[in-house]
Formats: C-alpha cells, structure tokens, sequence
C-alpha cells in the first residue's frame, strides 16, 4: 500500500510491485511480508521502515550506528548501501 503512495506515478502498479519484492528480498523480510508491524521484532520493525524509504529512490539516506548494525548483519545489504 504505501509504495503505490510514495512511489513515482510514472511507474506501473507491475513494476511499484516488483520493486518492493526486490527491497523485501534484499531486506530479508520474506518470511514476515504479511505479518501485521505490530507482530514483527524490532529489527525486522526498524528493517521495514527503512524499505519504505528506499522506494522513494532517495538521493541520501541517514541511518544512526544501531540501524547501521542492524542493516550490515544481513548478507548483501552493505554492498548495496555502498553502491548508492
């Protein structure tokens, strides 16, 4: 819901989608994509948060040291945090 909000209108509801499996993924958020916020861990809470943001393509993104660590546990997003 919120990515047919914040993201671009020029882009088809197809592609808002698949963006968001592609954060969803990268975030490591599968097993908990339908999962009320309410009933997800603190990571995983903070985890979405941040993917929201990243579907509005933003130009800098600040993250304080506990979201830093956070992010860098997971496999693969510190590669795409550095390619930004």
């Amino acid at each position: 819901y919120t990515a047919l909000l914040r993201m671009p209108s020029k882009l088809s509801t197809r592609e808002k989608l698949a963006e968001v499996q592609r954060i969803i993924q990268l975030l490591r958020l599968t097993k908990v994509a339908h999962s009320p916020i309410k009933m997800l861990s603190g990571g995983e809470a903070k985890r979405v948060n941040i993917g929201t943001e990243l579907l509005t393509d933003p130009a800098i993104l600040l993250l304080d040291e506990p979201t830093r660590y956070v992010l860098y546990s997971i496999a693969g997003v510190y590669h795409y945090f550095e390619n930004l």
